[in-house]
C-alpha cells in the first residue's frame, strides 16, 4: 500500500509509520519535515520504503534530536530510504545510525539511495549490522574538524558503498573499522565512489579498510585528503584495486607515510594493484 505523507500537522511521518504495514511505501510530498525517523519513537515495519514523492524536494530537518534517522531494531530490517535530503546541521550527534537496542540483533539490509546527508556534528552515517546498501549517497560537511568523525563509519559486514560522494568531513570519507577490537567489519565493498577534501581535522583518509577480513576498495577516486586509501594494521585480505589516489596532503606528523595507498605494518595478505595518482 502507498501512504501519502504531507509536511503538515504534528509529526506526519511518525503518524504514517504508526499505521504502515510490512512492505508498504511512504511517499513524502515536497517540503521540509522538522522531525526525525527513529525506532525509539515507535515501531517501523519490516521492508518499508520511505521515499521522496518528487526527488530533490523532500528534506528532513529535525532540531535538537540525536540524529535525523536512528534504526535500532531488527524488526525494521529491509528499510529503504530513497531520494531524501537529511539535514543534520541541528541534531546533536549523527546523520544516520543503524544499530541495535539492548540484546536485540542489529538491523539488517537497510538501503539508502539517492540521498544527501549534510552538517552532522559527528558521523554522517554510522552503520552496524549486515547487508546494508548505500547507492548514490552524498555526504558532505560532517564532523567539523574532529578526525574521529567520518562521512560513513561502517562497523558491520557485507555492506556495499556504490557511486557515493564523501566530502568536507572531519576524519575519513569512508571508515571501515570496528573500534571494539572484535573485528566485526568483514567483506565490505567500496566501489565507484569519490572521497575528497576530507581530513578537516589533523588526520584522515579517503578510504580506510580495517576491522576485519576481505574488505575491498575498487575503482574509487580519493584526492585532497591526507591519504588516498589506508589499510589498517588489523586487516586481513584487503584489496585495493584501480583507485585514483593523487593529490592528497602529507601526513602532519610523519612525512614518510605515503599519501597514495598506505598498507600499515601488521596488515596481512593485502592485494594492491592498478592504483595511480
Amino acid at each position: 500500500m502507498n501512504i501519502h505523507v504531507h509536511p503538515t500537522g504534528d509529526r506526519p511521518i511518525r503518524r504514517a509509520l504508526d499505521i504502515a504495514q510490512p512492505g508498504d511505501i511512504l511517499d513524502l510530498h515536497p517540503g521540509v519535515y522538522p522531525e526525525a525517523i527513529s525506532t525509539y519513537d515507535g515501531l517501523i515495519a519490516l521492508n518499508l520504503t520511505i521515499r521522496a514523492y518528487r526527488r530533490g524536494d523532500v528534506t528532513l530537518a529535525p532540531i535538537g534530536t540525536d540524529r535525523v534517522v536512528t534504526i535500532a531494531s531488527d524488526i525494521a530490517s529491509g528499510l529503504r530510504l530513497i531520494g531524501l535530503t537529511l539535514d543534520a546541521s541541528q541534531v546533536t550527534i549523527d546523520g544516520v545510525k543503524l544499530t541495535h537496542q539492548g540484546t536485540e540483533p542489529n538491523v539488517q539490509d537497510v538501503t539508502l539511495a539517492d540521498c544527501e546527508i549534510c552538517g552532522a556534528p559527528r558521523q554522517g552515517i554510522l552503520a552496524a549490522g549486515t547487508g546494508h546498501v548505500f547507492r548514490r549517497v552524498r555526504v558532505r560537511g560532517c564532523g567539523g574538524t574532529d578526525r574521529l568523525s567520518h562521512g560513513i563509519y561502517i562497523t558491520g559486514d557485507h555492506c556495499l558503498v556504490n557511486q557515493c560522494d564523501f566530502s568536507g568531513c572531519g576524519g575519513s570519507g569512508v571508515h571501515i573499522y570496528d573500534g571494539t577490537g572484535q573485528r566485526t567489519a568483514h567483506h565490505n565493498l567500496v566501489r565507484y565512489s569519490r572521497c575528497w577534501d576530507n581530513a578537516k581535522g589533523d588526520y584522515g583518509s579517503g578510504i580506510v579498510l580495517g576491522g576485519g577480513d576481505g574488505n575491498r576498495a575498487y575503482r574509487n577516486a580519493c584526492w585532497r585528503n591526507r591519504i588516498g586509501v589506508q589499510v589498517w594494521q588489523d586487516s586481513v585480505g584487503a584489496e585495493v584495486l584501480d583507485n585514483y589516489v593523487g593529490g592528497n596532503a602529507a601526513h602532519p606528523y610523519n612525512l614518510d607515510i605515503p599519501t597514495t595507498v598506505w598498507v600499515m605494518p601488521g596488515a596481512q595478505g593485502t592485494i594492491e594493484r592498478g592504483n595511480w595518482g
